[in-house]
């Protein structure tokens, strides 16, 4: 086939068309590619749900480690143990007054 009896005005359009295509590949993988724009708002909201998480278990870490130090040798508070041996053993005093709501 010779070059000569193609359309001119397909030839002249080749290349734009061409140059259409790969914008539009390129635009395709820039939206939804691995590192597209979608992935991206995807890793920004796990990153905040992960923050947000870590942040809790910090919390409770610190929760944690005021209750350890509570139990320590040098620093142990008798009326702080009298309350966690009733509360984890279900012990009472003979003084004590239970009342049961219902």
């Amino acid at each position: 086939m010779r070059l000569r009896s193609i359309n001119p005005r397909l030839v002249r359009a080749l290349p734009a068309a061409v140059a259409l295509l790969v914008l539009a590949y390129f635009g395709y993988h820039a939206l939804h590619g691995k590192y597209g724009f979608f992935a991206y708002s995807r890793l920004v909201e796990e990153h905040a749900q992960l923050s947000a998480e870590a942040e809790r278990l910090m919390a409770q870490r610190r929760a944690l480690e005021a209750r350890v130090a509570l139990m320590r040798p040098d620093r142990l508070d008798a009326d702080w143990l009298d309350e966690e041996a009733r509360r984890s053993l279900g012990y009472l005093h003979a003084q004590d007054v239970v009342v049961i709501e219902r």
